[in-house]
This record gives C-alpha cells, sequence and structure tokens, in this order.
C-alpha cells in the first residue's frame, strides 16, 4: 500500500481512523484549509523578498473570510493573529538569509514495513522548500500549529529525532543535496504564544525543530521504527468513536407490542395496605393537617405515598386536588405510572410536578406577569447570546478569542460563571473568581440579564423564584393556587431549598401538606439544598406530625449496623437506627490501599457467586476516579454509567443525521456514511472528498436520491446492500414527509430504525421541541447542531442492563439499589456531616454484598465508626 505521511500517522493510530480518515468525513477547518490553499503562492513569495511577500500576504487575507467564525470577535482576532504569524515567520525566515534551492520537492520511499498490520510499501513525501546557508542544505515544511514533537521527550511517538515528517522529509532530500542535509519544520504558532498577545522572538523548540540524521541508513532505520512503533489507542478522545462504535439497526426485530385493545386498562387490583408495619399504616391513614415522614434508605415510601394516594380519591377526595412534587423527571414520571397503574387509566389523576415544572405551568398560564412568550434559557441559548455580547463590549483582558468552543473554551468558562454567578451574586463571585477579567465579565453578564429580559428567556432557576414573586404580587392568584390543591405532598424534602419551601408553603397555607425525606441523606447543599427544612418542619406547622419509617427492606442486616455506626456520628439529625428485615453471614469488607485493577477480581469473584454484571454497581466520589475504573475493566467486563450526554446517544445522533439528509438533500458526508452503516452497509469505496453522495451513485450506479420519486425505494431493494441501506436511509428521511408534527416524526423515525416504541433520547428531543415553539426541520437541525457544537450538557438515562457493571458518582447513586456495591476510594468522602451523608446513601444502595475501598497509596487511617462492622 501506498500512503502520504498523513495517512500513515492516522493509520498508527488503528486501521480504522486511516480508513475513515480517507474518506474526509470530517472537514478541515475553514481557517486551516486557507492555510494550505495559500501556503504555495506564499512560499513563492518568499523567493521574491519582503515587499512581495507583504503584498501578497494582504492580498491572500482578502479571502480571510467572517463565514468561518463564531462571531466578529473571534474572526478579528484569528485573523490578526494569522497574520501576525505569518509575519513574524517571515522577518525571521529573511533574516537567516536562506538561499532558495528548490520550492515543493516530491518523491516517494519505499519502506516495504507494516504498521497496525496493514502492509506499507511507499511512502510519499514532500518538503515546501530546498535552502541553502553556508555550507548547509535545510529541507524545510510550514505547518500552522505549534511544535508537535521536542527533543526532550520521553515518549519515542513524540520525540524530533523520531518524528515521520523530519525524516521523511531528509530521506527524499538528502540523496539529491547530500547526508548532512538538515530537516526542519517550521511552526506559525509558538509554544509561547499567550491568550492576549504572541510571543515576539521565533525560537528552535518553541518556533521550529531541525534534525540532522547520521546518513541515509540510520534515517531509513528510525522511520521504520516509527512506523512499525505501537501507538496507544484513545478511543474516548477519537473523533470517530461514533461512528466505529455504532449500532446496524437493520436486522432488529420488531419489538414485541401488547395486543391493541379500545378496552382501557383497568386498576391493578393489588391491596396496597396490606402488610404495612405500623408506621407506614400512620402515614398512609393520615388526611389533614401536616406531617413529615422521615424515610430511611429502602423503607418503601413510593409505596406508602402511592397508598395514601388511593386512601385520599377513596375518601371522596377529587384527584385533581391532589398536589406532588418531587425534584426529577425520572421520580415524577416513575410517581405517575405507579398512580396510573393503580387508579387505572380512565381515571383522572393527581397533578404530579416537579418542583421547576409546577413553577413552569404556573408561569405559563399567566404570562402578562413576564411580559412576553415564555422561554427557558438553555445553554445553547446563554452561549448564543454571550457570542452577541462579546461583540458589543470592550475586549476582556487576557482571554483567548480563539478557543470559543470545547469543554475548556471561553464560552464555556464564562457560562460556568454566569451560573455561579446566579447562585451567589455577582459580587460574592468576583470575591473568589478564577477569571482574567472579573469586572469585564460582570459587565457582560449585567448585559446578558438585560438581553434575556428582551427576548423573554428566564434562567432554570427562575421558574420558581418568578412563581413566588407572582404569588406575593397577585394574591388571587396564589389563592386560586390554594383552593384547587387541597393536599400537598413532597418527596426528598431533605434536599429543598428557600425558594422551593417558599412556593409549597404558600400554595399550602391550608395546611394539608405532607413532606416525606430523611436528613441522613441530604447531600446536596452545593446547589442550595438543605435538611433544615426538614429539622425544623415542627416550628413552621405547631400541629404537625412526625413519623419516623426506620424498616429497610433493601438491604442485609450486617450492611445496616455498619451504615448505623457511620451515620449516628452526625448531630444534626433525628435520632433514628435502621431496622433491617434481612440476615446475612458475611459483613461488609473493608481493605486499605487498593489498585484500580484489583477490582476486577471483586467482579469475577461476584460472578463465581452468581451474581451477573447488571448486579454491581462501583460507586466513586468522583467521575475521575470511575474513568480510571473504566479503563481497568475494558477488555474483561462492560461498564459503563446508566446516563449519557444527549448529545453522545446513539439515537440522538441516527435523528440529527436523518434531519441533515432531509435538509441538504442527501449532501452531509458525515450524516450519509453514518445512516448507510447504520443501515447495514459500511461505505469502504473510493470516495472524492466533499463529494460523497455522488462517488457512492457512481459507483453502484444508482439514480440520485428524490424523497418524492414513489418508484427510487423499489429500485434501490433491487441493487443489493448498498441499495437496500440507501432505500432505508430515503425511507427514514420520508417520515419527515408524512409526520403530523416534528415530534410524530421523530419517533417514527426511531420506531422505523430501531423497531421499538419509546426511548429517553426520544421523549427529551420531543420535549425540546414543544418546549421552544420548534416548527420546521432545519430549524431543529440547527438547535441540534447548536447542541453538539456547544458541547450541551443534558443527559439520559437507561435502564440497567443484566450485562453491564453500573458506574456512579456518589450523588448519582441516589434511589438505586444493587445486590453488590463497590465503594472506591472511601477516604476522599470528606469528614464532614455531609460528607458522611453521601457515604452513608452510597452504603445503603447494596443489598448483599459491600466492598469499602480505599485508593492505592492512601494513608487515610480506617473509619473508626466500622471498626467492629467489617472484615
Amino acid at each position: 500500500m501506498k500512503l502520504t505521511i498523513r495517512d500513515l500517522i492516522r493509520l498508527r493510530h488503528c486501521e480504522s481512523h486511516y480508513r475513515l480518515g480517507k474518506l474526509g468525513l470530517y472537514a478541515a477547518s475553514k481557517r486551516t484549509q486557507f492555510f494550505y490553499q495559500k501556503k504555495d503562492s506564499l512560499i513563492l513569495a518568499l523567493s521574491k523578498g519582503p515587499t512581495s511577500f507583504s503584498e501578497a500576504l494582504e492580498k491572500a487575507f482578502l479571502e480571510y473570510s467572517r463565514d468561518w467564525f463564531l462571531n466578529n470577535r473571534q474572526y478579528e482576532t484569528c485573523r490578526d493573529q494569522d497574520l501576525a504569524r505569518w509575519h513574524r515567520f517571515a522577518d525571521w525566515f529573511f533574516e537567516q538569509g536562506y538561499q532558495i534551492l528548490k520550492t515543493r520537492l516530491c518523491s516517494a520511499i519505499s519502506v516495504n514495513t507494516s504498521c497496525n498490520h496493514v502492509a506499507v510499501s511507499e511512502l510519499s513525501a514532500q518538503a515546501d522548500l530546498v535552502l541553502k546557508k553556508g555550507e548547509h542544505v535545510y529541507a524545510l515544511s510550514i505547518f500552522p500549529n505549534e511544535p508537535q514533537y521536542s527533543v526532550r521527550a520521553r515518549k519515542q511517538e513524540t520525540q524530533a529525532y523520531y518524528s515521520l515528517e523530519l525524516l521523511s522529509q531528509y530521506l527524499i532530500s538528502a540523496p539529491a543535496y547530500g547526508q548532512e542535509t538538515i530537516s526542519m519544520i517550521c511552526y506559525l504558532k509558538s509554544k509561547e504564544d499567550k491568550a492576549d498577545f504572541l510571543a515576539s522572538q521565533y525560537t528552535e523548540g518553541k518556533c521550529y525543530l531541525q534534525m540532522g540524521y547520521g546518513g541515509i541508513a540510520e534515517a531509513t532505520q528510525a522511520l521504520l521504527s516509527t512506523i512499525q512503533l505501537s501507538v496507544p489507542q484513545k478511543c474516548e478522545y477519537c473523533r470517530y468513536t461514533d461512528v466505529c462504535h455504532q449500532q446496524n439497526t437493520s436486522a432488529l426485530a420488531p419489538e414485541k407490542q401488547p395486543e391493541e385493545t379500545s378496552i382501557p386498562v383497568p386498576a391493578e387490583t393489588v391491596d396496597l395496605e396490606k402488610g404495612l408495619t405500623p408506621e407506614q399504616r400512620r402515614v398512609v391513614e393520615h388526611m389533614d393537617g401536616p406531617m413529615a415522614v422521615i424515610a430511611v434508605p429502602g423503607a418503601g415510601k413510593t409505596h406508602c405515598l402511592i397508598a395514601r394516594m388511593v386512601r385520599m380519591i377513596k375518601n371522596g377526595i377529587l384527584p385533581e386536588q391532589i398536589l406532588f412534587v418531587t425534584f426529577t423527571k425520572k421520580a415524577a414520571g416513575e410517581i405517575l405510572e405507579r398512580a396510573r397503574r393503580v387508579l387505572g387509566e380512565e381515571s383522572a389523576l393527581p397533578a404530579i410536578f416537579t418542583f421547576h415544572s409546577l413553577g413552569y405551568t404556573i408561569l405559563r398560564k399567566h404570562e402578562d406577569f413576564i411580559g412576553k412568550s415564555l422561554k427557558i434559557a438553555e445553554k445553547v441559548d446563554y452561549y448564543r447570546l454571550i457570542l452577541q455580547i462579546i461583540d458589543e463590549i470592550s475586549p476582556l483582558s487576557g482571554i483567548d478569542y480563539d478557543g470559543l468552543t470545547g469543554d475548556f473554551g471561553l464560552l464555556s468558562r464564562i457560562y460556568n460563571a454566569v451560573l455561579s454567578i446566579e447562585k451567589d451574586g455577582l459580587e460574592e463571585w468576583k470575591k473568589h473568581a478564577d477569571f482574567p477579567d472579573p469586572d469585564g465579565l460582570g459587565c457582560l453578564y449585567q448585559k446578558l440579564k438585560e438581553r434575556m429580559k428582551e427576548e423573554g428567556y428566564i434562567c432554570f432557576d427562575e421558574q420558581i423564584q418568578l412563581t413566588n414573586q407572582l404569588f406575593s404580587e397577585y394574591p388571587d392568584v396564589l389563592k386560586s393556587y390554594q383552593q384547587r390543591f387541597r393536599y400537598v405532598m413532597i418527596d426528598e424534602f431533605q434536599d429543598i431549598s428557600s425558594d422551593q419551601v417558599d412556593l409549597v408553603y404558600a400554595i399550602a397555607s391550608h395546611g394539608n401538606i405532607v413532606v416525606v425525606g430523611d436528613d441522613d441523606q441530604s447531600i446536596y447543599s452545593w446547589r442550595g439544598g438543605s435538611n433544615y427544612y426538614l429539622l425544623h418542619f415542627q416550628e413552621m406547622w405547631s400541629n404537625s406530625k412526625i413519623v419516623i419509617l426506620p424498616d429497610n427492606f433493601r438491604s442485609v442486616d450486617h450492611i445496616l449496623e455498619a451504615a448505623n455506626a457511620l451515620i449516628a456520628n452526625n448531630t444534626n439529625r433525628y435520632r433514628k437506627s435502621l431496622r433491617s428485615h434481612h440476615r446475612a453471614t458475611v459483613r461488609p469488607i473493608y481493605r486499605k490501599n487498593v489498585l484500580v485493577d484489583t477490582i476486577r477480581d471483586l467482579v469475577a469473584s461476584a460472578e463465581r457467586s452468581g451474581y451477573k454484571p447488571g448486579d454491581i454497581a462501583i460507586i466513586a466520589r468522583k467521575n475521575k476516579a470511575l474513568e480510571k475504573i473504566k479503563k481497568s475493566l475494558d477488555g474483561f467486563y462492560l461498564a459503563t454509567s446508566p446516563k449519557t450526554l444527549l448529545i453522545k446517544d446513539e439515537v440522538f445522533i441516527a435523528i440529527r443525521d436523518t434531519f441533515s439528509l432531509y435538509v441538504t438533500n442527501f449532501h452531509d458526508p458525515l450524516a450519509l456514511y453514518r445512516q448507510l452503516k447504520r443501515n447495514g452497509y459500511e461505505l469502504d469505496i473510493p470516495v472524492e472528498r466533499d463529494h460523497m453522495l455522488e462517488s457512492f451513485l457512481k459507483y453502484f450506479n444508482l439514480p440520485e436520491p428524490d424523497l418524492y420519486d414513489p418508484d427510487l425505494l423499489e429500485i434501490y431493494e433491487t441493487s443489493g446492500s448498498p441499495g437496500i441501506a440507501l432505500a432505508r436511509t430515503l425511507s427514514s428521511c420520508k417520515k419527515l414527509l408524512y409526520a403530523q408534527d416534528l415530534s410524530d416524526a421523530v419517533r417514527s423515525i426511531y420506531q422505523f430504525l430501531w423497531q421499538k416504541k419509546e426511548h429517553p433520547a426520544v421523549e427529551e428531543l420531543c420535549s425540546r421541541i414543544e418546549m421552544r415553539a420548534i416548527n420546521t426541520a432545519s430549524e431543529f437541525l440547527n438547535h441540534m447542531n447548536a447542541m453538539i457544537e456547544f458541547s450541551d450538557t443534558a443527559e439520559v438515562e437507561y435502564p440497567a442492563s443484566p450485562d453491564t457493571i453500573t458506574l456512579l458518582t456518589a450523588h448519582k447513586s441516589k434511589g438505586k439499589e444493587f445486590p453488590t456495591v463497590v465503594i472506591y476510594g472511601v477516604e476522599e468522602f470528606e469528614e464532614s456531616e455531609e460528607g458522611r451523608n453521601l457515604l452513608y446513601v452510597s452504603m445503603t444502595r447494596a443489598k448483599r454484598n459491600l466492598f469499602l475501598l480505599q485508593g492505592s497509596f492512601s494513608d487515610a487511617p480506617l473509619y473508626p465508626e466500622f471498626k467492629n462492622y467489617v472484615d
């Protein structure tokens, strides 16, 4: 196989990286394309002297376009920096007094070796310039980035001596210009360039590299060694990960659906009050007046709440008079589903909300209070408005406007700062600001709030704050909700904020309020939650009752004994002790100085005891530890978080691809490739860059896709696997033609591709369509593209898989349970009341087996509380 140096660099990563790179699925940035388009003419201008070069450079940059950038500030910054970098290079070049012997030297190098099990016979290489200075000859190439190699590097793949570019330049120039030829790479960017200034000097190591070799034989040996060098694969950071690992949906069998019937599903006939403990019965039978229920982990609180709802309705209370509020969509959905099963599909249901959806619903009914149609500002909205405002205010000092996007880009830093300001206030934020220009950001923030108000946006927490303001300014509105919701139930009350308390207490001023929580599981103070309101419930409601549900129906006794010993050290709590209903002979296991790889042995031991991977959860304080654990388990066990970013979800990507092919008339190479592969054909033919559709159609002699041609599908389906895949791709796009609305289209596309009815990513996308009032396919595509470009952090959660180990942070473990739980990095849990709460929550996820592990090289002592309760 004959390869270019760029191809070889891809192949050293892996064969898939090379193959997919050749297809041109991801185009280089317009800025990079501009560099390579203009490089030859600018190199030619170098040979004519400084004046000719400056004129050629100014002429070239007339084509440097604003359209390549997100806003004017980024355009101006990048244009000025790129111009300055070219001038810096040229100034250095002319100072050296080089004589140009040749421009664009191209040749081939015979290697006859292999790279990543692929035979490589020949490399094509080039040098932009061959120069002479004194007795020395230089083969030189220019690149737009900063040096990727170093003479001081320890790893071979980053040592300048083993640079594929330097070696190949030497080997094509030395035969003609002598074995003393020096190979050189010049970079436009310097390692010393900063956010708001460029290094003035063009220096070796920082801006350029040069290397001499002891002859052709030595350089050839070094090149062969470099080609054969195994470079670690880092799939998680590879841009082709989603393409490599995507699912072929063409062979999926239809999901079995229950037979349709016009008869409504009746209510379950189970007696919900059978087997209740005395404490649970007190909760279920309570009707009027305030009550706080302190429910320990595994106490069956959801069952109690549903049973209480049913009893209330049987006692004549109308379902619509009952308000149930919890924290998460998932929890609200589960309560709603349980209530529907128990009461029957035809029955009226209580009003079930999250705190924020309750506020949003109230505000939507009173939009005249906001003054405009209500819109919740999502991350993409903040980014869009911030981009506008950056152009309108004075430049922020110490800021790199080049890198706007990405996890560590300017937009992310500003967005995170804005969230902190909204939480703590501007002046408090400034006291601890980790930002180069706090005053400038304060100005940007004030302008952002003005712009949000002008466009009718409110931030997430303002759904509650503005509802409280509405109730305060319009007592009649509040009174209407007090009369509507005669009975209020609040779940997870231990993590409620002051604004949330004000909201539900205002509605429940009649006193018919039941709150449920566990002060020992209060773990969200960092987002304003507190167990204060649960602990002081009786002070607010003087005639209230307190009921403690101490029975844990989840965990074996030895786990609960250790948990009791831990949490007893907290003082700011109701005194209670977990009561177990399951006996065990094995105590929790506590180990110090545990290597991450040891967890594999624990999993293997659990499997030998009859547990499946899906029975096991690994919990750590932070994501960083989980990433190390996943890396250790890879190749041995499947392990993943039950949540993933929406923009990384395969269903999201498939729907985005379908919309893109529909809007662009199939001229999105990446979407086309993924959709063909998803539908059973992986493209592996010669493709002309930026002309994938044309190359594909020509190679297989297929007509161009047309959404409105009724005969095309039959033609495609009789043309082998490529045609069948294109037929399925066309069919999925046709769903947009015949759908009632965009939400219907999203669901139809998913059902067609996966042969299933429901998916959390589908529900999230449909929710966005409704909340944002999106009406056209192009508008929705733009929104999805913005989510990807701005690294949107919305998550979707999946049900547990029996074949996959669950990885969870301690906070995300709340509400879950597993037969076996491994807590890694016990020493990372802070020695504070909330730190103990968090460890207590993690421990009480375990039903049968619990492993408490301290990380390697930790000198933290054993928790004294565990001394008599672990082995």
